[in-house]
This record gives structure tokens, sequence and C-alpha cells, in this order.
């Protein structure tokens, strides 16, 4: 099965392909230039494996948390491939990915990004020999959040470095090798595609959808606005 996944949630651009032989793929700093990257980035990864577009067999991207404008650009691109292709499409939770990177882990692992000054997003999951999400994607308060970690659950994620920041000793909590990924690794991705696809095969071209967890700046203001009397 040859499965293209793309990640453009946050500051970062991550393409993987995965064709049953191969598995080949990167992950760069593409701040503020994500738009303009990811399709010369798609090209020269299906140049790069010998990979015709046509040949795809399903598409995976990332749908939040994240950027607004990164969670948009990634998934109207991954649509618009699976449908041209045309193949089916597969959206993962940034969170669920970042967590993956860490599923041979035994136990809860909490995967936790700061999405604003003060909240963060996360969600549970179980790693291990069965994979298993435990809960859905949440927001917490700085407070609320520290509160509510089970004693004995790894932290994954962006946001498990800046906790550590503000509780040090939820450092000892943090997997080897977490802050060596600043972002969703679209390698890992292509596991959960695969899992995905052969367990239930279900296309999400059509519902899928992104992933915010919380208003936009200007949605906020307008809020605001809204409420006063």
């Amino acid at each position: 099965m040859r499965l293209l996944a793309i990640d453009t949630t946050v500051n970062y651009l991550s393409v993987a392909l995965y064709d049953e032989t191969l598995t080949y793929g990167f992950t760069r700093l593409s701040q503020r230039t994500q738009s303009r990257d990811l399709a010369p980035a798609v090209r020269d990864t299906l140049a790069a494996t010998g990979t015709p577009p046509s040949s795809l067999e399903g598409v995976a991207c990332t749908t939040g948390p994240g950027s607004y404008t990164g969670i948009r650009i990634g998934l109207s691109f991954a649509k618009g491939v699976a449908a041209s292709t045309p193949c089916p499409l597969v959206g993962f939770s940034t969170l669920e990915v970042f967590a993956f990177g860490h599923a041979g882990c035994d136990g809860t692992i909490i995967s936790v990004m700061q999405v604003s000054p003060g909240t963060f997003a996360w969600a549970h999951f179980r790693g291990g020999e069965t994979w298993q999400r435990l809960t859905e994607d949440s927001l917490w308060s700085t407070e609320g959040l520290e509160a509510a970690l089970p004693s004995d659950a790894l932290l994954c994620g962006p946001g498990a470095q800046d906790l550590a920041v503000l509780q040090p000793e939820l450092g000892k909590r943090i997997p080897p090798g977490n802050g060596l990924r600043p972002a969703p690794q679209a390698v890992d991705m292509l596991a959960l595609a695969i899992r995905h696809f052969e367990d239930s095969g279900e296309d999400q071209l059509e519902t899928v959808s992104p992933n915010y967890l919380r208003a936009s700046a200007p949605e906020e203001r307008f809020r605001r606005l809204e409420a006063v009397p």
C-alpha cells in the first residue's frame, strides 16, 4: 500500500511516504512558508521514491490542534491530493501523532501542546502492545492541567518541555528524545494510517475537519464585542 502523510500544524513541514518496501520522510523548519513549501516538498518526495501520484492508495494528514493557518494549509492540500488521485483520506489529531512517537512506552502517555500563554491542549493515550486513545483532545489551564495529571503518566509533545520549565519535577516524566521532536513526525503518522486502513479503511474525505479546539483571536474579539451591552 502506498501512503502519503503530511503535517503543517506547527512551524515545521513534515512529509513521508510508505510503499511496503521503503519509508521515506523528512521534517524541517518552515515558519510562515508552508503554503509555498508544501507542494514542492510532496513533489520531491514522490520523485525521490519513484512514486507516480496516481499510484497513491491513501493520504494522511494532521487536523490540529496547532496553527490555524497551518491546519488549513495541510488539510486543504491533503483533500486535494486525495480527491484528484483519487484515494482515501484519513486525518489524525496532532496530539495523537506526537504521542505515537512514544507508542513503545507502557502505560498512560499524555500529549501536550501549549496553544496560548497559560493554556494547553492535551489528550491521554495508552502505549505498549495495544495503542489506545483514552480521552478526547481538550484544553486546560496551567493550574488545572497540573492537578489532573496522573502520577504515573509520561508527558510528551512540545508542551511537556514547557510544563517542565514551570514545574521542574515534571521533567522526570518526559521520555528520552521528546525534545528532538518539535513537530509531529509524518513517519509516525504513516504507522497510524496503516493501522487505520488495515482495520476499517474508512475514507474521511467528506467528513474530516479542522480540530482547532479554540476560537481564533478575531473570533474571540468578536465574541467579546457581542457580550458588551
